[in-house]
């Protein structure tokens, strides 16, 4: 019993990841800034 409720949690864990999408859109206001960009922004300082 042990064992099957360690596999399902591992079974959850991995699943609960998610399918990362093969590209990203940016926002509507994109036209006005550069994406990808870095985090935090160095200009704002």
């Amino acid at each position: 019993m042990k064992k099957l409720t360690i596999i399902i949690l591992t079974c959850l864990m991995v699943s609960g990841c998610g399918i990362k999408p093969s590209t990203v859109k940016a926002p509507k206001d994109a036209e006005t800034k550069i994406y990808p960009r870095t985090y935090p922004d160095l200009n704002t300082h």
